[in-house]
């Protein structure tokens, strides 16, 4: 087992029991009286209403006098875009899934193997790969710094905004991607001033930016902590089980849109609803030995979400990091992996400061 000075396992397991205490019925659900939400965390519940016909998704809608005149057009004309966007329609329809998908097949990974072909790994060398990766999914040729503007983005997504000008700036870094993607993209501007495939790709490149990375990072991390060398399955059964162990997106949002009774509690229209589906990864009712590594389960874990609205980038994240986690592998079988600091917001987990030692001279396999 690697020396680690933070377990990336402990941080969801925090999570998960922080949330369990609290459900004195063990329904699987508990109310949220500060976020004045029912929050879900049980597998079967999370699955079975993100299913169902009786939500809808849970819009953004911050309300603009909390903003001065001079950033009221951003917010406003962000938020406007933004729940144009995949991540809020009801529907799960978008080009930019054929976009993201035709973008994978031609992806050179020996291009991608330069950037962790150093002795020594970290969060810079990982970061600079899926800004690339972000780049070549999408298609999109970008100016200056933009991976800065998208990791700020992510924060949104990560449930860490800190404060109302924390939130202006992350809505201008929406707005600066957003506007170079329309421009680049050769697309017609709609009538109502807004182009959809744009604000779907805006998303796409944003998202791509953390998600593989982490799986990465995890997947080193069980493969020390659980002493899977040789590995025990194929590496994309591997990355599955590290999935559920670290899941990527931690909770959903949605909203009842009819009176609705589930287990004898009456849930009203318009009741917020928060699934916490990566925490329903631990379920132990669903999972024998939830905080343990065992490939080959029979239940799917919920770690891209549940329900027809899975993220559109699940499988190419997974197949991503299946390969470069096997490049690493195959260069150094007795890597060494320290975690510094964890990530941490409402809607995600992960490393954030880490080194990935390997074995110097030993070249890459292609």
């Amino acid at each position: 087992m690697s020396n680690v000075s933070k377990n990336l396992i402990d941080e969801f397991k925090k999570r998960y029991f922080e949330l369990n205490s609290r459900d004195i019925l063990s329904r699987g659900y508990v109310f949220d009286e500060e976020k004045k939400s029912w929050i879900f965390y049980g597998y079967n519940s999370c699955v079975e209403l993100l299913n169902s016909s009786v939500l809808t998704k849970n819009r953004m809608q911050v309300p603009l006098d909390l903003f001065d005149d001079s950033q009221k057009y951003t917010v406003e004309k962000a938020q406007f875009l933004l729940t144009k966007s995949l991540i809020f329609r009801d529907h799960s329809k978008s080009n930019v899934i054929n976009i993201i998908h035709e973008n994978y097949k031609s992806i050179n990974f020996e291009e991608l193997s330069l950037f962790i072909q150093d002795k020594v790994i970290t969060e810079q060398h990982l970061g600079a790969l899926n800004n690339r990766l972000a780049e070549l999914l999408t298609g999109i040729s970008f100016s200056g710094n933009i991976s800065r503007h998208a990791e700020n983005v992510g924060n949104l997504f990560d449930g860490k905004v800190q404060g109302r000008d924390h939130f202006v700036d992350i809505m201008e870094s929406f707005l600066k991607i957003y506007y170079e993607i329309s421009q680049d993209s050769n697309v017609n501007i709609s009538k109502e001033s807004y182009d959809i495939d744009s604000i779907d790709l805006t998303i796409a490149f944003v998202a791509a930016h953390q998600t593989t990375m982490q799986l990465i990072v995890a997947a080193l991390f069980d493969i020390k902590n659980f002493n899977l060398l040789p590995f025990p399955c194929s590496i994309n059964a591997l990355i599955t089980e590290v999935s559920r162990l670290h899941p990527p997106v931690l909770s959903v949002g949605r909203v009842f849109n009819q009176d609705f009774e589930y287990q004898g509690v009456s849930f009203k229209k318009g009741d917020k609803v928060l699934f916490m589906t990566g925490l329903a990864n631990f379920d132990p009712n669903v999972f024998e030995s939830p905080f343990s590594f065992i490939h080959g389960r029979k239940k799917r874990p919920l770690s891209f979400g549940a329900g027809v609205h899975l993220c559109i980038g699940m499988g190419v994240a997974m197949s991503i990091a299946s390969k470069v986690v096997q490049l690493i592998v195959d260069r150094s079988k007795n890597f060494e992996l320290s975690i510094s600091a964890i990530s941490e917001g409402f809607s995600a987990l992960g490393a954030e400061k880490f080194v990935i030692e390997v074995e110097k001279n030993v070249a890459i396999k292609k």
